[in-house]
C-alpha cells in the first residue's frame, strides 16, 4: 500500500475529483486560487471523521458529496483556522495538553514503563503467604467475638460473659456434677441443647425418656442447669478454646496456660480479664500490621510517594518486643520473614529512586528541547517571542509566552491572540501543529495553502522547519502529508533545488474545468528557469510569431545589458501596442521616436532569433483586431489565450467593455507574474490560467468577435 487513490464528487465546485498520494512522503498539490484546494482538504477530513459531508454540497445542487477511498485514512489532523481557534493561543495558555505533545514521546513512555515497573515490584507480597494470610483470618475472626473498647478495655458482649460466667463447660456446679461424663463428651454442646428442651416434657412428674418418677432434687438441678447452661454459651467457650488451640504455636508456652487456665481453674474475673486483655491486644496489634502490610501490596504506588516511601515502609515492620502473649517461636519466625520481605523492598526503593531520578531529567531534556527548537524557528522567523514551559508534575506542564523587547528584558503574554500579528500567529501555530500532529500518531497530515501569505524568508524558514531531515528534531520527513498551495515557492524547493529534505517528494499541478478536477504529475525536469522557458518559445519556428515576439520581450527585460538589447525590447513593446512607429519611453507619459541607428540596432537582434521578423508585415497582419480574435478561439494554450487577450484590448481600445474589474486585475498581474520565480512551470504543458479566467475571455471575445 503506497499510494491512495481519492475520489471527490459532488464538493463545492468540484463536480469529480480523482487525486491520490503516497504515503511517507510529502505530497504538494500546486493550484491556482478557485481550483478547490480548502474543500479537498475539509471532504478529506470530514471522510477521515465519518462527518457529515452537506456542508459542502454544491450550490443549486441535489447531489450528494461523496468521498471514497482505495485504503481508509485513519487519523486525519489538518492545519486550519479550527485549530489555531481550538487547541492554540487560549488565553495565557500556548498550546492545550502540552505534555502530552512535547514530553509524551516513545522515550518518555519507555521511561515511564520502566519506573512502574519497578513501583509494582514494590510489593511485601505476604497476601499469597498460606500460613501468614490463615493466622491474619484467625486473628480477625477472633477480634470480632471479643472485642475492645477504645480504652483497651473488654467489651462486655455475650461471648465474653460466656467467659468470665461463675459456671461453664470447666467449672460445674455441685448439684450437676454427675453430668459430668455429658459435659465431657464430643456431642456436649447437642447434649445441653437436648436437655434444655426436654425440660418442655416434665410436667407429669415423670423422666419424659424414661417415664420413672422424678428425684426429689430434680426441680432444683433443673433450675440450676438452665440458668447456666445454653447451646450458645457452651458454644462461645467451645470456639475460644479452638482459637486456643490454633494458636498455640504462636503463643508463648506459659502465656497458653494463662490462657486455658481462664477457662478452667481461674474464677476470679479480674485476672482473666487482665490476662484474655493482653491476649487481645497482641491480637488486635498483629492483625493491623498484617493488614497494613496486605493493603500496602495492593496499593498502587506513584513517583510522588517515593520520597516517604522508605519510612512508611519501617513503619510497616512489626516488632516482636511490644507483644506479649504471642511470643511462640513461630510468631517470630513468621515475623522475622515478614521483616525481611520489607527490609528487600526498602533496598529496592534506591534502584526505583533513580530510574525516577532519569524520568525527571528526561522530562526536563524533552522540554528543554522543545523550547531550544520552537524559540529557535521564532528567532529565525523574526518573531520577539519565547514559550516558556513550566513542567508542573511527571505527567503534566504549562506552556506560557513570554515577549522580548529590544533590550533583551522578558515580559509576561496574557491574551496571546491579542498581541500576535495574524503572520506570527499563523507561522507559530504552525509549528505548534507539527508537534501536535506527530504526538497523535496521525496516518494522513493536511497542510491547506500553510505558507502562500508570508514573506519569501518566512516561507522558507517555516517549510524548512516543517521538513527538514536534520535526524534530531520531530519533523515531517517521511510522513504521509498533503501540502496544498497556490504557491510555486515550495516546488520549486523540494523539485529543483532539493531542498530541505532532497527526497520523499511528489508534486501536482491540479486544475479544475467546469467541475473537473484533474491532477498532473510535476518532475525535475518540468521545472524550468524562466528564461529557458522563453528562450525555447523564442526558437520554437512552429508557434505564432506573436508568441515568439512576446517571450523575446521577456528575455530581453530579464537579460538585457547593452544598446542593442535595449532597442529591439523597445522595438518589441511598440509592436505589441500596435504603434505605427517604435518609440522609446523618455518619462512617465512621455515618448520619443527611435533613431533610425536604434531600429536598425534593434532589429538585426530580433531578427537573429526570429529572422522573418518584420515590424510593417506584423502589424499589418497580425496586430489586427480579426486576426487577433481568430487566433484566440484556435489556441488551447491558455497563457498565450490570455496574453492575445490583453493585446487585442490595448490595440482595439476596447478595455472599458470590461466591467469585471478583478478580471483586468488578473490580466494585468498575470502578465508580470513569471518575474517571482527563477523557476517556472513550462505553461505549455501545464494550464496555471484558472479556468473561470479564462471562461470569461471566452465569453468576452465571442460577444464581441463573433465573426473571427
Amino acid at each position: 500500500m503506497n499510494v491512495n487513490e481519492i475520489t471527490i464528487k459532488h464538493c463545492n465546485n468540484i463536480s469529480f475529483a480523482k487525486i491520490q498520494f503516497s504515503y511517507n512522503c510529502l505530497n504538494i498539490k500546486f493550484a491556482a486560487n478557485g481550483t478547490g484546494k480548502s474543500t479537498i482538504a475539509k471532504a478529506i477530513y470530514g471522510k477521515a471523521n465519518n462527518s457529515d459531508l452537506s456542508d459542502l454540497r454544491s450550490f443549486g445542487s441535489d447531489d450528494t458529496p461523496d468521498v471514497t477511498t482505495d485504503y481508509p485514512l485513519g487519523k486525519v489532523y489538518i492545519f486550519d483556522e479550527d485549530f489555531v481557534n481550538s487547541i492554540v493561543f487560549r488565553e495565557s495558555e500556548v498550546i492545550q495538553n502540552a505534555f502530552e505533545i512535547f514530553i509524551k514521546t516513545p522515550s518518555y513512555d519507555n521511561q515511564v514503563n520502566k519506573v512502574n515497573s519497578r513501583l509494582q515490584a514494590l510489593k511485601i507480597d505476604i497476601g499469597k503467604d498460606v500460613e501468614i494470610l490463615s493466622l491474619f483470618n484467625t486473628f480477625s475472626e477472633l477480634s470480632t467475638k471479643i472485642q475492645l473498647n477504645k480504652d483497651g478495655g473488654i467489651k462486655n458482649n455475650p461471648f465474653f460473659k460466656s467467659i468470665i460466667s461463675k459456671h461453664h463447660l470447666n467449672r460445674i456446679p455441685e448439684n450437676l456434677q454427675k453430668y459430668k461424663p455429658f459435659f465431657e463428651t464430643e456431642y456436649k454442646i447437642e447434649w445441653i441443647d437436648w436437655k434444655n428442651k426436654g425440660y418442655g416434657y416434665d410436667d407429669k412428674g415423670e423422666c419424659p425418656f424414661c417415664a420413672e418418677p422424678l428425684i426429689p432434687e430434680y426441680e432444683q438441678e433443673k433450675e440450676t442447669f438452665t440458668s447456666i447452661y445454653t447451646k450458645s454459651n457452651a458454644k462461645n467457650i467451645m470456639e475460644l478454646l479452638g482459637y486456643f488451640k490454633a494458636l498455640e504455636v504462636y503463643i508463648a508456652p506459659e502465656k497458653f496456660k494463662l490462657l486455658n487456665d481462664c477457662i478452667g481453674s481461674i474464677s476470679d474475673e479480674i485476672q482473666i480479664r487482665t490476662i484474655i486483655q493482653q491476649f487481645m491486644t497482641d491480637i488486635n496489634h498483629m492483625r493491623e500490621k498484617i493488614g497494613e502490610i496486605i493493603n500496602f501490596d495492593t496499593h498502587r504506588i506513584t513517583s510522588e510517594e517515593i520520597t516517604d516511601l522508605e519510612n512508611k515502609l519501617t513503619r510497616l515492620k512489626i516488632n516482636v518486643d511490644v507483644l506479649n502473649m504471642l511470643r511462640g517461636n513461630k510468631t517470630i519466625t513468621i515475623i522475622g520473614k515478614i521483616n525481611q520481605k520489607i527490609d528487600s523492598v526498602i533496598k529496592e526503593i534506591n534502584a526505583v529512586k533513580q530510574e525516577i531520578g532519569s524520568l525527571k531529567g528526561l522530562i526536563q531534556a524533552l522540554a528543554d528541547e522543545a523550547i531550544k527548537d520552537i524559540n529557535g524557528f521564532l528567532e529565525t522567523a523574526g518573531i520577539n517571542y519565547a514559550m516558556v514551559m513550566e513542567v508542573t508534575s511527571e505527567s503534566d506542564c504549562k506552556t506560557l509566552l513570554k515577549y522580548k523587547d529590544r533590550l533583551n528584558n522578558i515580559h509576561e503574554v496574557d491574551q496571546i491572540k491579542k498581541h500576535l500579528s495574524w503572520g506570527e500567529r499563523n507561522a507559530f501555530a504552525l509549528v505548534l501543529f507539527l508537534h501536535y500532529a506527530l504526538s497523535q500518531n496521525a496516518d494522513l497530515i493536511i497542510l491547506d495553502d500553510p505558507i502562500s501569505s508570508f514573506d519569501t524568508d518566512k516561507k522558507y524558514a517555516i517549510i524548512n522547519r516543517l521538513f527538514k531531515n536534520s535526524g534530531r528534531k520531530r519533523s515531517l520527513y517521511k510522513e504521509t502529508v498533503l501540502m496544498i498551495t497556490h504557491d510555486l515557492e515550495p516546488i520549486i524547493d523540494f523539485i529543483v533545488i532539493n531542498k530541505p529534505t532532497g527526497s520523499y517528494v511528489n508534486a501536482y499541478h491540479l486544475q479544475n474545468k467546469n467541475g473537473i478536477l484533474s491532477e498532473k504529475k510535476i518532475v525535475k525536469e518540468d521545472m524550468l528557469s524562466q528564461i529557458h522557458i522563453l528562450l525555447s518559445i523564442v526558437k520554437d519556428t512552429s508557434i505564432n510569431e506573436i508568441y515568439r515576439l512576446i517571450a523575446l520581450r521577456k528575455f530581453i527585460e530579464l537579460t538585457k545589458t547593452n544598446f542593442e538589447e535595449e532597442c529591439a525590447y523597445n522595438i518589441i513593446s511598440c509592436i505589441l501596442h500596435a504603434k505605427q512607429k517604435p518609440d522609446k519611453k523618455i518619462e512617465s507619459g512621455e515618448f520619443a521616436e527611435l533613431s533610425g541607428e536604434e531600429i536598425n540596432s534593434g532589429t538585426n537582434l530580433i531578427i537573429s532569433q526570429i529572422p522573418t521578423f518584420s515590424y510593417e508585415r506584423i502589424l499589418q497582419n497580425l496586430l489586427t483586431p480579426g486576426y487577433l480574435a481568430a487566433t484566440y478561439k484556435a489556441e488551447t494554450c491558455n497563457y498565450f489565450k490570455l496574453q492575445l487577450f490583453r493585446i487585442l484590448l490595448e490595440i482595439d481600445k476596447n478595455k472599458s467593455k470590461i466591467q469585471d474589474d478583478n478580471l483586468l486585475k488578473y490580466i494585468d498581474s498575470t502578465y508580470h507574474t513569471e518575474n517571482n520565480y527563477q523557476y517556472n512551470l513550462d505553461f505549455r504543458k501545464f494550464d496555471t490560467i484558472p479556468d473561470f479566467v479564462i471562461g470569461k475571455c471566452d465569453n468576452f471575445i465571442n460577444e464581441n468577435y463573433p465573426e473571427a
